[in-house]
């Protein structure tokens, strides 16, 4: 359950990467 909540965050932080980048 707790592997599940950290992989789900690493996509959360990699999908507001992905924005962020292209706001810049």
């Amino acid at each position: 359950m707790r592997l599940a909540k950290l992989k789900n965050f690493m996509y959360l932080q990699r999908n507001l990467a992905k924005e962020f980048s292209k706001i810049i």
